[in-house]
């Protein structure tokens, strides 16, 4: 799979997070504050490695503390 790019949102849809690099991480802060606990939404853009096509992932992720 190579990952062109993902990016988080939170919950009203504004993005607060994007990378174009596959080992970029994000720790969990928007403007240099950490995110409140809950719900947050990934999308992840990518083409298959097998098939050459292209495909969106999409899914959400739990902030604890």
């Amino acid at each position: 799979m190579d990952i062109e790019r993902y990016a988080i949102f939170n919950r009203w849809g504004q993005k607060i997070w994007q990378a174009y690099d596959r080992r970029a991480t994000w720790e969990g802060r928007f403007q240099d504050r950490d995110v409140d606990v809950g719900t947050y939404f990934y999308v992840l853009w990518y083409t298959c490695q097998t098939d050459g096509k292209k495909y969106v992932r999409k899914g959400q992720i739990e902030v604890i503390r």
